[in-house]
């Protein structure tokens, strides 16, 4: 990658803003996603209701980019905003029941298989495998502030 190419991607030239949120950038497929493949579907769009000969196609391409515009003008008129419909498929009622079913399922299954055991170690969950004394990581955290608190406000020399 070039030196200059480099540099936009990491200033952030890789995403694009479509509003002024803090972090909502968007990939350019899912911006694609979001205004023209929509639009597309949407009823009175290219695929739902219009010919599909080339020169209706290449107009509607030609006026895309205009009347997303001003669609998205329109729903922030009257505060309706074709975003916050049930479009994405895990908002659908559907895959909120199944992921809930999912959940009580690993919680019915944690009961009978508790990874916290009595002694001061680390078990798997998946294989049961337990580790000895000398397998530290489950207390990775409180090794490494006695660590810093150890060497808190000390000079160091070479």
């Amino acid at each position: 990658m070039e030196e200059n190419e480099y540099r936009r991607f990491t200033g952030g030239y890789f995403t694009i803003r479509r509003s002024d949120k803090f972090w909502s950038g968007t990939w350019p497929d899912m911006v694609i996603e979001q205004t023209l493949n929509r639009s597309m579907k949407a009823i009175g769009g290219l695929i739902h209701g219009r010919s599909t000969r080339d020169s209706v196609k290449n107009h509607w391409i030609a006026s895309a980019a205009s009347n997303t515009k001003v669609c998205e003008q329109l729903e922030s008129l009257v505060d309706v905003h074709s975003s916050s419909t049930e479009q994405h498929v895990d908002w659908r009622e559907s895959r909120i029941l199944r992921d809930t079913s999912d959940v009580a399922k690993l919680v019915e299954w944690l009961k009978s298989h508790s990874p916290f055991i009595d002694f001061d170690g680390i078990m798997s969950v998946r294989s049961g495998f337990v580790g000895d004394k000398q397998v530290n990581c489950h207390r990775a955290y409180s090794i490494g502030e006695a660590g810093r608190r150890e060497i808190e406000n000390r000079c160091f020399q070479m």
